[in-house]
């Protein structure tokens, strides 16, 4: 198939879009959390005093958590190999988030 032809496809098309709104996706969650960094420095210059600058209530929290993928995700199929090349899938042959 010429590529033209092949890159109207609708899976190759929503591929890329996918694609294209991942990487948009990683970039706005860069930009939050530079954001929300400044925010919290700026509170905490503040002393804790209210927040008058601000017309809108932010809540930021901050938790830090290993997560695996789900059979669902992109990287289950990575995850699911690592353990198969030392030998020790058989033993753990499914893996879950436990929720």
């Amino acid at each position: 198939m010429p590529p033209e032809e092949y890159k109207k496809e609708d899976g190759v098309r929503f591929a890329n879009e996918y694609s294209s709104l991942k990487e948009k996706e990683s970039q706005l969650a860069k930009e939050i959390e530079n954001v929300s960094a400044k925010i919290i420095t700026l509170r905490r210059a503040d002393e804790g005093r209210p927040a008058l600058w601000l017309r809108l209530e932010i809540t930021i929290w901050k938790k830090q958590c290993v997560k695996f993928p789900g059979k669902q995700d992109f990287g289950y199929p990575e995850l699911v190999k690592a353990p198969s090349r030392g030998g020790a899938w058989d033993e753990f042959s499914t893996l879950t988030s436990g929720s």
